[in-house]
């Protein structure tokens, strides 16, 4: 299957349009002649005709900025809610921050797919939760139509449930139409994600290696009732930013 081409194509076509009729619009406005008939009445209109056309354009960013600022105002967190147990913020807090990943995808066949990923984490909901946003290819190499097979631009909500004292995950990548529930826990020094399908697939997403600037993440499943576990997936993260927008850092696991 072809995925869509990218919406901001179809964006680009219709501003470029739309710039050169304001271009051709506006350059009696801006040629430098002298109007020639018109007098001081076109020439005025002209002016102003030609100013709200630059206050638009110099104010359309400002306004983006402000709706979005808002938008991570709401959502953002400084650090964990003091709802949540100092044990259970341990098990994901670590994460907090940038990302630069290493990804290599492992076919049913044995054969492997690398490219490379970015991935943000940040205490979301009064500190309630941990988002993160899963991008691969990283944002700078998508240009174009990326294969539906390996295209990740997701996202993960992870919040802890104190009934079963443990994190539930849900992870959902619109490019794929994938939705994966999980419920996770700390295992030794390890951060294990499980899940399973209704065809009785199990899977699991595993945080491993854990150090303060690395980590790596396992996918693997299971297709005999977790007697044994095929790998579907290894990255290889290495810290590239602090620890959120004013989080303090969180100790990681071990």
């Amino acid at each position: 299957m072809h995925a869509k081409p990218p919406m901001h194509l179809v964006t680009r076509t219709h501003a470029s349009t739309s710039t050169t009729r304001n271009a051709q619009a506006a350059r009696p406005c801006t040629s430098g002649r002298k109007p020639a008939t018109a007098g001081w009445r076109r020439a005025a209109a002209c002016a102003l005709a030609l100013a709200i056309q630059q206050d638009a354009v110099a104010r359309r960013p400002l306004i983006d900025a402000s709706a979005g600022a808002r938008f991570s105002d709401a959502l953002l967190a400084c650090g964990p809610s003091p709802e949540l147990p100092a044990s259970a913020a341990a098990v994901y807090g670590w994460l907090v921050g940038d990302w630069a990943v290493d990804v290599t995808d492992v076919r049913p066949d044995g054969s492997r797919h690398t490219s490379t990923g970015e991935w943000h984490f940040a205490w979301v909901l009064e500190g309630r939760a941990i988002q993160d946003v899963w991008i691969a290819p990283v944002r700078a190499q998508r240009r174009g139509s990326v294969p539906r097979e390996h295209n990740r631009y997701g996202s993960s909500l992870r919040y802890y449930d104190d009934s079963i004292k443990a994190w539930r995950v849900v992870w959902i990548n619109p490019v794929s139409h994938d939705q994966t529930e999980l419920v996770a826990r700390k295992v030794g020094d390890s951060v294990v994600q499980q899940s399973s399908d209704p065809d009785g697939t199990f899977t699991r997403w595993t945080f491993t290696d854990i150090k303060p600037a690395s980590f790596t993440w396992l996918s693997e499943y299971s297709s005999d009732g977790g007697r044994t576990w095929q790998l579907d997936a290894v990255f290889k993260a290495r810290r590239v930013g602090g620890n959120g927008p004013c989080a303090p850092a969180v100790p990681h696991p071990g």
